[in-house]
């Protein structure tokens, strides 16, 4: 595939409709079903491309920030689908939160790296759990806000057949997942790490 064809359409490779809203385990059952006669370990050694093209499209359609995503390529590809330069206005608050949560970790993190003694590091274990605790919030937050989301996505996936499929409502949708995901991708991260034995 050249750099500037399109990407293979995804929900066509797996057998649904375009559609806003997909169940996962429907999409996992489509591209298992599709996939083991074309997997390459299967008799006659299958279909290595044709296997990683059902891959990807498994991927783009059991998130909801990639399913999105494809779903305005190929319905609008005219709209930008590239995360915007401004956090979406209906996250604007928690992006000073995320901002905030992020600084104190990293700060922490580079502080417990440098300390030169186990007793120095151990000096450390009230304000790690303090932060931790911080981020445990936030991202509790973060999953508030995206199950939100979710419901807002359904909404407009009950309007999907009726036509009403507004391209500006459903940019705003993915991007918001888009977001919300690599903010709890980040929280997780750090969490990962602050707790981590040293």
């Amino acid at each position: 595939m050249t750099p500037d064809a399109p990407a293979p359409d995804a929900f066509a490779l797996l057998g649904f409709a375009r559609r806003p809203l997909l169940d996962t385990d429907e999409v996992n059952a489509a591209f298992l079903a599709a996939a083991a006669p074309v997997h390459p370990d299967a008799a006659g050694g299958g279909d290595a491309a044709r296997f990683r093209n059902l891959d990807e499209a498994k991927k783009k359609l059991e998130s909801p920030r990639w399913r999105l995503r494809h779903l305005l390529e190929l319905e609008y590809p005219g709209v930008a689908t590239r995360a915007p330069e401004a956090v979406p206005p209906a996250l604007a608050a928690r992006f000073a939160q995320a901002s905030a949560v992020c600084a104190r970790a990293d700060a922490l993190l580079a502080r417990r790296a440098a300390a030169s003694s186990a007793l120095a590091r151990a000096m450390l274990a009230r304000e790690v759990l303090t932060v931790s605790d911080e981020l445990q919030e936030w991202l509790a937050s973060l999953q508030a806000q995206e199950a939100e989301t979710q419901a807002a996505l359904q909404a407009i996936d009950a309007r999907w057949e009726s036509g009403d499929r507004d391209a500006a409502v459903i940019l705003r949708l993915q991007q918001a997942f888009a977001y919300l995901s690599r903010w709890s991708e980040q929280a997780r991260e750090r969490m990962l790490a602050l707790l981590r034995p040293e």
